[in-house]
């Protein structure tokens, strides 16, 4: 049976100009790139757009970054950032519209395509959740986004932030107690999320 390499032994082969060990890489960590940007995103689209944004910067940077264990910490910081990136770039594009648009009349009758489905409704909840992360103080953001978002347990979370354990358990709690304390609807999303 053979042994697969390790995300250290593909990073070095990248590093190389390997194009199929970032092959390798995005089949083995794309989804769960993609769990923790579609919770940070408005759409799924947005999130699978971001994904492939990160595994190119993933590319761009193959010489200049080191991996030498797992490249899932490197591969959820640079989506972290293209998901800030296309945040902003989001909200600006929503401030020009709202600044140019043209006042429509009301429509007498409800239009079909504004009838709310259930995915319109998770986008919804899902865009609702993201904002309110998105207020917390920075060190309870990160550790959502991390400790939730991205799936990471908590020991792999204090050795990313360098912290004990019981900190990273302590500014979880207090995020959620914050969220659930502004909205119902997020609080029971996170309450009800495995940790």
């Amino acid at each position: 049976m053979d042994e697969q390499p390790s995300d250290g032994d593909l990073w070095q082969l990248m590093s190389r100009g390997d194009e199929g060990a970032l092959g390798v890489l995005f089949e083995r960590h794309a989804q769960r790139i993609f769990r923790f940007l579609v919770r940070m995103l408005a759409t799924r689209q947005d999130a699978e757009d971001v994904v492939t944004e990160t595994f190119l910067e993933a590319w761009r940077v193959r010489r200049s970054m080191a991996v030498t264990d797992s490249a899932v910490p490197l591969l959820l910081a640079i989506a972290r950032r293209r998901a800030q990136d296309h945040l902003r770039a989001s909200s600006r594009r929503a401030r020009l519209l709202n600044r140019v648009a043209v006042q429509r009349p009301e429509p007498a009758w409800p239009d079909p395509e504004e009838i709310v489905t259930d995915r319109e409704v998770r986008n919804g909840e899902r865009r609702l959740l993201r904002d309110m992360v998105m207020q917390l103080p920075t060190d309870q953001r990160s550790v959502v986004e991390l400790c939730i978002f991205a799936e990471m347990s908590y020991e792999e979370c204090a050795a990313i932030f360098d912290v004990p354990i019981g900190t990273i358990k302590s500014r979880l709690s207090q995020a959620k107690e914050k969220l659930a304390a502004t909205s119902p609807v997020v609080g029971c999303t996170l309450t009800g999320r495995k940790i």
